[in-house]
C-alpha cells in the first residue's frame, strides 16, 4: 500500500562502551527535508504489555548466542 512517503533507515548503529546492552541508532529519513535523529535503545528494558509474565522463563537458562 501507499505509505506516508517517508521511509526511515538506520544510518549508524553503535553500542555504548560503558553500558552493556545499550545502543545508539542514528536514524535517517529518505526525505531530504527531514533531519536525522538519534534513538537510544536499551536491550534489557522490559516492555509494558508483557512485564513479568513473558520474561520470567527466559532468564532461567543462559543464552550462548550473544558471544563473539
Amino acid at each position: 500500500g501507499k505509505g506516508s512517503g517517508t521511509s526511515m533507515f538506520v544510518q549508524s548503529l553503535r553500542g555504548d562502551p560503558f553500558r552493556d546492552f545499550n545502543m545508539s541508532i542514528l536514524a535517517a529519513y529518505t526525505r531530504p527535508s527531514s533531519k536525522s535523529e538519534i534513538v537510544k535503545v536499551n536491550l534489557l528494558a522490559s516492555t509494558d504489555h508483557c512485564d513479568k509474565e513473558c520474561s520470567h522463563g527466559q532468564h532461567s537458562r543462559p543464552s550462548r548466542s550473544m558471544g563473539g
